[in-house]
């Protein structure tokens, strides 16, 4: 374990050497905390998308419970109960079948929208935690740039 984290950080610091020149001695202090500026940038940046994924996700749980109400109350109804849907300000007559199909269309829609919603989080998640490692290396980059 341990020595895939030591490899694992090699890999970074590697990367940041390639990717921003950094065994190259005339690499300034600035230069270093110019390119750490623009990376924290990008992962606030992260933070605030993975603040709206997380505010849809929300949003979501929220619907699906809702319309899991509406379902349960459809289910208690008899057969010969009036249904009417809210179109603006009007209860128009709506046929039980009809009505059971849409809730179900809809839970199924959210669910779906869901699962894409989990998926971009974790992705995000995994991004952000390339950042943290690279903006962690660059830090210590600067720290060393700093100290000669």
């Amino acid at each position: 374990m341990l020595r895939s984290l030591v490899g694992s950080e090699m890999c970074i610091r590697d990367s940041i050497n390639a990717e921003y020149g950094g065994s190259n001695p005339a690499m300034s202090a600035a230069s270093f905390k110019t390119i750490l500026d623009r990376e924290l940038k990008v992962y606030q940046d992260a933070q605030k998308e993975m603040g709206t994924l997380q505010t849809q996700r929300q949003q979501l749980t929220e619907q699906i419970s809702e319309n899991a109400m509406v379902q349960a109350e459809l289910k208690l109804l008899e057969d010969d109960a009036e249904v009417f849907k809210l179109v603006g300000p009007v209860l128009v007559p709506q046929d039980q079948a009809e009505a059971n199909a849409n809730v179900e269309k809809r839970i199924s829609y959210m669910k779906t929208e869901m699962e894409k919603c989990d998926k971009r989080m974790e992705e995000k998640n995994k991004e952000m935690e390339e950042l943290q490692e690279k903006i962690a290396g660059l830090q210590q980059k600067l720290q060393e740039a700093m100290r000669k």
